[in-house]
């Protein structure tokens, strides 16, 4: 049972699916304020699904990384010398597309994941399994551009 404005109402299943960042699992420079805000979403999300799990809603969220919009138009918005490197940059090779997110938003809202609630899926290309690693130019993975090989081997 939950109460909308003094009606009780009953409740029998649903889904709710939230919508972070991936920077709200990692750090975000001069951003704080709006990175703890989407960190705090995902607290929200679980304990959301612990109190609405009784009565069969799962709650879920997606945390996106950059993704071609028209609010984040990427592929006008990087240097036209640095648009070869974008493979590099993301694990998969490519920045986030709309498809990407509302396939995830389906999968949670669908039976396939009917035992899943109070997560985080991050559809991020492997963005923030990287960890801020990336590939330079000749596909050695780095976190610091200006050394040699990947900081393990010299």
């Amino acid at each position: 049972m939950i109460d909308f404005t003094g009606k009780t109402v009953l409740v029998t299943g649903g889904v709710g699916i939230g919508r972070a960042v991936v920077e709200a699992f990692r750090a975000l420079p001069n951003c704080s304020v709006y990175a703890a805000f989407k960190a705090a979403l995902s607290g929200f999300t679980k304990s959301l699904a612990l109190e609405l799990g009784p009565v069969g809603i799962r709650v879920n969220q997606i945390a996106p990384e950059s993704t071609e919009t028209p609010q984040l138009p990427l592929s006008q918005m990087i240097a036209a010398e640095h648009r070869e490197q974008v493979p590099l940059w993301i694990p998969l090779g490519r920045f986030g597309k709309a498809e990407d997110m509302a396939g995830a938003a389906l999968f949670l809202a669908s039976p396939l994941s009917g035992w899943v609630t109070g997560t985080t899926l991050h559809v991020d290309g492997g963005a923030l399994a990287a960890a801020g690693w990336y590939r330079d130019p000749k596909g050695t993975w780095t976190h610091v551009p200006v050394i040699r090989g990947n900081g393990f081997n010299f």
